[in-house]
């Protein structure tokens, strides 16, 4: 219990906890600028549909078909 009655902090201690406060901060800061980013993309394909149609798979995984890879040739 000595511990706690001694108001003094380390240095070193001081020195860790200043540089977890920043490295947070810094933290924060940059999850709040992604989020902001992701915004705007939305935003932007929103506004801006795709004027192709996404790519398809080719379907090599469709058994059924009779020209599979796996068909008696």
């Amino acid at each position: 219990m000595g511990a706690d009655e001694n108001p003094k902090v380390e240095p070193v201690e001081r020195h860790r906890v200043r540089k977890a406060v920043l490295f947070y901060r810094n933290l924060v800061s940059h999850v709040i600028e992604l989020g902001q980013i992701a915004r705007i993309e939305i935003e932007i394909q929103n506004r801006f549909p795709h004027s192709a149609s996404p790519p398809r798979c080719p379907r090599w995984h469709d058994h059924s078909s009779p020209h599979g890879p796996h068909a008696p040739r």
